[in-house]
């Protein structure tokens, strides 16, 4: 995935360009400084993480977050990309990669939930390696390195040989599962919206699947002889806390498929506004239209069979492969995490292995 995918991907909130009024609202105007912005450091010979992290800055800081969390999120949200970019390119390998990305987000965690660590840390990091100066024991950490929580560089293909005398091999091994590349794909190629509401608010609790059916969404007669329908499936999942109006909730469903083809995996986002039951107090539902098919029925007495139409609706790339997934009769194992838009989450559920089964809400 290139530098540009990624940040336009970041870019994608809640309302598309060009559905806002004429005259640009303040977000509207934060987006366009930072495509220019982008466009100029394209242009540049080198790539430099720094201008990167000052864009994203200028951006957050933009989009209403205070100076401090700005400068911290844009250096994380910069380096995690840069590390999936590394991967991508083959220069890092994925546990490698996996450990940069869960180092930030454990540094961005303990920032956003211990005021002790922020105020530490906008007394100075002077190593830039997001631990507060006051707590760090190993001064001058290498650009772009992981680090324990107290500041001490590791690496988990060099134990013996890394400054970290509390990381342990334990540790390490959860970085570097046989699935690890194929997450991480996953993991940067399904972006979330960013919301700078959702500073300091506590992380949404855990949701899991429940299950799943397919379903006529819609049937209508476009003539006497026609009959137009939708299809779709209703996906089932333990319902989420949304803990502030502001801050909104997503729900992200990592789908593994196997089939007579073989294996495939996809990733696909739900916003908590499109819950189709918002009134359970327990099952949240999420409705995925895959297909419009048209039957036309030959008259009475006439000897023509009936002609069946069947075009794919327009969906987003991990919505359509896990569409295409659910209605191809492929053994399909999922799992949800609900997340907010500040990556605040109590992780992943567990995989569950569901066939076609009854509907769970009406």
């Amino acid at each position: 995935m290139t530098p540009r995918a990624i940040v336009i991907g970041l870019l994608a909130l809640c309302c598309p360009l060009a559905a806002l009024a004429v005259t640009p609202g303040p977000k509207a105007r934060c987006e366009e400084q930072m495509r220019k912005d982008l466009g100029s450091e394209r242009q540049a010979k080198h790539r430099s993480p720094n201008a990167l992290v000052e864009i994203e800055r200028t951006f957050l800081r933009c989009m209403g977050l205070d100076e401090l969390g700005a400068q911290f999120l844009a250096t994380v949200l910069v380096e995690q990309r840069e590390a999936a970019l590394a991967l991508s390119q083959g220069d890092l390998t994925p546990g490698r990669a996996r450990a940069v990305v869960a180092d930030r987000q454990a540094k961005l965690d303990a920032f956003r939930g211990n005021p002790r660590y922020r105020a530490e840390y906008a007394v100075g990091d002077r190593d830039r390696d997001l631990v507060p100066d006051a707590q760090d024991r190993c001064p001058q950490t290498r650009a772009s390195s992981t680090t324990d929580e107290v500041g001490c560089e590791y690496d988990c293909d060099d134990l013996a040989h890394s400054r970290s005398a509390l990381v342990t091999a334990m540790q390490c091994r959860r970085f570097v599962s046989i699935d690890e590349q194929e997450e991480m794909a996953r993991a940067f190629a399904v972006p979330i919206p960013l919301n700078p509401a959702c500073a300091g608010v506590p992380a949404p609790t855990s949701s899991s699947p429940l299950g799943w059916t397919p379903k006529v969404l819609e049937i209508q007669r476009s003539s006497p002889l026609d009959t137009d329908e939708v299809l779709g499936l209703k996906l089932y999942v333990v319902r989420s806390s949304m803990p502030s109006p502001e801050c909104e909730l997503f729900y992200e469903f990592d789908v593994r498929m196997e089939g007579i083809a073989g294996a495939t995996t996809t990733s696909m986002l739900f916003s908590a506004k499109e819950d189709a039951t918002p009134d359970n107090a327990d099952i949240a539902t999420f409705v995925l239209r895959t297909f419009r098919r048209v039957t036309h029925n030959a008259p009475v007495g006439i000897p023509v069979s009936s002609s069946v139409a069947v075009t794919v609706l327009p969906l987003s790339p991990g919505r359509a492969a896990a569409g295409k997934g659910f209605t191809d009769d492929a053994r399909i194992t999922w799992r949800v995490r609900a997340i907010n838009g500040l990556g605040a989450t109590h992780g992943w559920s567990e995989y569950r292995a569901h066939s076609a089964g009854a509907e769970l809400t009406p």
